[in-house]
C-alpha cells in the first residue's frame, strides 16, 4: 500500500530524474525518456486525452489463440471476460464494439471536477481491472501518481520553454512547426 511517505518519495525521485533529464538537454545529449517525452509532446499538442490503445493500436494473441484488447489483460484473474476472438474461429465484432464503447464511461467522482483530467492518463483499462475488478474505475493511487507526473512534466516544460534549449527544441521540432502553424504558440 502506498503511503503519504511513498508519495513524497515519489515526488522527490522523480523530480531528481527530471533534473538529470534538463541536464543532459542542456548538454546537448538527447535522452528519450518516454516517461517524460510523451508527456511533454502531449503538453505541447495542447493536452490531447490519450486514447486506450487496446484494440486500436495493440492486441495480444495468446498461446491458445485466444484474442484479448491488450497486453494488459493477460493473466489477470478475469482474463477470459475479456476474450474478443480466436485465431482459428475468428473476431467477436460485437464484443470489440462493446468494449470500445467503454471507454466513453469512464467514471470517478473526483475525476469530474479534476483540472486535469485531460491530461490523465489513467484510463486504463487493464490497469483498472487489475486493481479495482472494473475496467470504468481507475483507482486513487494511480491518480496520486499522474498528478505528481504531471507536475514533473510541467515544470521540465517551464525550463526548456524559459532557457530555448536548442536540444529540446530541435528534438520537438515537428510540434512546434504544427503549434506555429496553428497560432497556438509564438
Amino acid at each position: 500500500m502506498w503511503t503519504g511517505n511513498n508519495f513524497d518519495e515519489f515526488e522527490r525521485q522523480l523530480h531528481i530524474i527530471g533534473d538529470n533529464y534538463i541536464k543532459s538537454f542542456e548538454n546537448n545529449i538527447f535522452i528519450d525518456f518516454s516517461l517524460f517525452n510523451k508527456n511533454i509532446d502531449n503538453s505541447l499538442d495542447g493536452f490531447i486525452k490519450r486514447k486506450c490503445d487496446a484494440i486500436n493500436g495493440e492486441i495480444a494473441i495468446l498461446p491458445d489463440g485466444n484474442i484479448l484488447p491488450c497486453g494488459g489483460f493477460v493473466g489477470c484473474q478475469n482474463e477470459k471476460n475479456f476474450y474478443i476472438g480466436n485465431i482459428f474461429t475468428g473476431i467477436d465484432e460485437n464484443k470489440i464494439k462493446l468494449f470500445l464503447s467503454q471507454g466513453l464511461k469512464i467514471k470517478n467522482e473526483s475525476c469530474k471536477e479534476c483540472k486535469l483530467f485531460n491530461r490523465c492518463q489513467n484510463d486504463c483499462f487493464a490497469l483498472n481491472n487489475r486493481i479495482n475488478k472494473n475496467i470504468l474505475t481507475p483507482d486513487e493511487i494511480s491518480c496520486r501518481i499522474n498528478q505528481i507526473a504531471i507536475k514533473e512534466y510541467d515544470r521540465i516544460l517551464a525550463h526548456f520553454m524559459t532557457t530555448k534549449n536548442k536540444c529540446f527544441f530541435e528534438h520537438n521540432k515537428n510540434i512546434f512547426e504544427r503549434l506555429d502553424k496553428n497560432s497556438k504558440i509564438k
